[in-house]
C-alpha cells in the first residue's frame, strides 16, 4: 500500500532520469511517461497499444536514447532501422513476437514519410498472425508490445496518425 512519500519518490526518480531531456512541452513529457510505464500495466490495460514515436529536428538529440531507456528498463528488441516494405516489416514483426520476449520494441532511424498496412494492421490487433519464413504453416503470437519508433522530422501517413502517440524533443542548439 504506497503512501503519499512512496509516490514522491517514484515520482523523484523518474524525475531524475528525464532530468536534461529537452520535451517541447509538458504534454509530451507525459506521453513519454506514459510509454514508460505501459509495460507495467499490461495485465490490466491489455493490449494492442499504439505506436510511440520520439522525434526531434535534428540528430544527436536524444531519441534513441530515450527509447532505449524504456529497453533497458523492461527488456526488448532494438532494430537500428525500419525495414523499407511491408514484407520485410512482416518478417521482422514476426520473427519478433515468435522469439522475443521483452515488451519494449524499438525501431530506429525513421525517414521519410512511415506509411504501413502492415504496421497500422499490427496496432489495432491483440493477435498476429503470419507465415513464418520458409514454412507453409501458420503462427499466431500475442502483440503485447510497446512498439516504438525514433527519427528527425517524422512524416507520419496513412492510417497510422490516428495509430500513434509522439513526443518530441528539440536540444535548441546545433551538435547538441
Amino acid at each position: 500500500a504506497p503512501n503519499d512519500a512512496h509516490l514522491r519518490a517514484a515520482v523523484g526518480l523518474i524525475d531524475e532520469m528525464l532530468a536534461g531531456f529537452p520535451f517541447i512541452s509538458s504534454h509530451y513529457r507525459a506521453n513519454y511517461i506514459g510509454m514508460l510505464i505501459t509495460p507495467l500495466l499490461r495485465a490490466i490495460a491489455p493490449p494492442p497499444y499504439k505506436l510511440h514515436a520520439i522525434e526531434a529536428h535534428q540528430p544527436g538529440s536524444g531519441k534513441t536514447l530515450l527509447a532505449n531507456l524504456a529497453r533497458i528498463i523492461h527488456g526488448g528488441v532494438f532494430r537500428a532501422e525500419m525495414p523499407n516494405d511491408d514484407v520485410e516489416l512482416r518478417k521482422q514483426i514476426t520473427a519478433i513476437l515468435s522469439i522475443t520476449t521483452g515488451p519494449v520494441v524499438v525501431l530506429d532511424n525513421v525517414t521519410g514519410v512511415l506509411k504501413s498496412s502492415t504496421l497500422a494492421g499490427l496496432l489495432t490487433s491483440p493477435q498476429w498472425d503470419d507465415r513464418p519464413l520458409g514454412s507453409t504453416s501458420w503462427i499466431r503470437a500475442t502483440n503485447d508490445r510497446i512498439w516504438v519508433i525514433t527519427g528527425n522530422n517524422i512524416n507520419i501517413g496513412g492510417d497510422l496518425p490516428r495509430r500513434t502517440i509522439r513526443t518530441v524533443i528539440d536540444p535548441g542548439q546545433p551538435n547538441p
